[in-house]
Formats: C-alpha cells, sequence, structure tokens
C-alpha cells in the first residue's frame, strides 16, 4: 500500500509538474509572439515614412521652395528633420504619451502645409496629455486624411477630442475635406487599407487586446473616426 502511495503521490507531482512546465512553454511563446507583433508593428511604422515616393515629393517640393522662396524651404528641411527626429525616438516604444502624439501630428501638419502651400490646422479638446496611445494611431489617420480628404490647394482642419465615461476613454477625431463624399462611397475594404485602418487596429489591438472598439464614416459635415477603448 505504501509503494502505491507513493507512486501516486510522484505520479502527482509530475503531472502538476508537466502542466506547470507547459504552461511556461505556451507563456514563452505567447511572449515571442508579442515581441514579433511588435517588432513588425516598428518597422511597418519606420516604413511609412521612409517611402520613396514621400521623400521624394518632399525633395521636390523643397526644389521649388529653393527657387521661389528660400525661407520656406528651409523651414520645410526644418519640419522634415523634426518629424523625422521625433518617430525615430518612439518608433521602439509600445506607447507614447497623447501630448507628444499630437505634437508629432501638428508637426506633420506643418510639413504638408509647406509642401501643398496650404494651412493644415489641429485642435485638441479635453485632451489628457498624460494618457498614453500606441505611437502614430491619430499621425496615420490625420496622414491618410491629407491623401483622401482634400484637392490640391485646399486648406483643411482636424479636430482631436476625448471623453471618459464610465471605464471606457472615447477618442474622436474629425476631419473637413471636399472629397470626402467621394471617399464615403467606397467599398468598406478599400476604405480600409486606403485609410491606414488596419496599421491603426494592430497598435490598438498589441496594446488593449480585445478592450477596444473603432468606426469610422461621413459625419457633422466631416469624416470622423471614433475609438473606444475599455480601462482595466
Amino acid at each position: 500500500v505504501w509503494y502505491v502511495y507513493t507512486a501516486g503521490i510522484v505520479f502527482f507531482i509530475f503531472c502538476v509538474m508537466l502542466s506547470i512546465s507547459r504552461q511556461i512553454k505556451q507563456q514563452n511563446q505567447q511572449h515571442e509572439a508579442a515581441k514579433l507583433r511588435s517588432a513588425r508593428l516598428e518597422t511597418e511604422l519606420l516604413k511609412k515614412h521612409i517611402q520613396p515616393h514621400f521623400l521624394m515629393n518632399t525633395l521636390l517640393s523643397i526644389i521649388s521652395w529653393i527657387r521661389e522662396d528660400p525661407p520656406t524651404a528651409i523651414k520645410l528641411i526644418q519640419s522634415l528633420a523634426e518629424e523625422f527626429r521625433m518617430i525615430n525616438q518612439i518608433s521602439s516604444q509600445t506607447e507614447i504619451p497623447l501630448s507628444d502624439e499630437v505634437a508629432l501630428c501638428r508637426t506633420h501638419l506643418t510639413l504638408m502645409g509647406y509642401r501643398q502651400d496650404v494651412q493644415y490646422a489641429l485642435e485638441a479638446q479635453n485632451l489628457p496629455g498624460e494618457e498614453k496611445i500606441p505611437p502614430m494611431i491619430f499621425h496615420t489617420l490625420i496622414e491618410n486624411g491629407l491623401t483622401h480628404a482634400y484637392r490640391s490647394g485646399e486648406n483643411g482642419k482636424f479636430l482631436i477630442s476625448c471623453e471618459r465615461n464610465n471605464g471606457t476613454v472615447h477618442y474622436r477625431l474629425w476631419n473637413d475635406g471636399s472629397q470626402l463624399e467621394k471617399l464615403s462611397r467606397q467599398p468598406a475594404q478599400q476604405i480600409e487599407e486606403g485609410m491606414g485602418l488596419k496599421y491603426v487596429k494592430a497598435r490598438l489591438e498589441e496594446r488593449y487586446p480585445h478592450r477596444w472598439q473603432m468606426d469610422y464614416g461621413l459625419r457633422s459635415d466631416g469624416w470622423e473616426v471614433n475609438i473606444i477603448i475599455a480601462q482595466h
């Protein structure tokens, strides 16, 4: 009987150790998978801003301004350098202060304003600057808003707001633009791919797994993106 009892205990311990070992292995695999996802998103973030067409168009704008207005060319160069500096600082992070994200968005709008010879404005309402979010969430949405919402030579306005309610944080990004009606008629998949929403969704899922919602569409005389995040 004693041998049977001892064997039972040994078998029980073996099963427990095996279960723990499997859990550790699974956790390690999940951790490595998360690291790979984060690295892939970091690479995607950097690739977005060293695209040949972006650099080529910016350099062509610089050449044009050098001929027409050298001081503006200098400002454009400074804005480009500042944006790359800021992106380099945040590229390896999974979240950054909201205030840094807004500053990056404003830098990009300044840069694109010089490039297009127009005025782009960003208004921020009720934003808790200490709040942290995944990097370049709003930057990506604004960048694509510039591409799809405005005709050449058209000024633009963006508005970011934040509300807290019943354990959730609700971010709203709105922009105007004369091309929005045409955009709203495109298929949902085409909008998602064209507006950079896949990157945004991947970042949100990485940071807030199964705790976020996002919707978008033509509302309030403009294009609106809503991101709702449930707090722990």
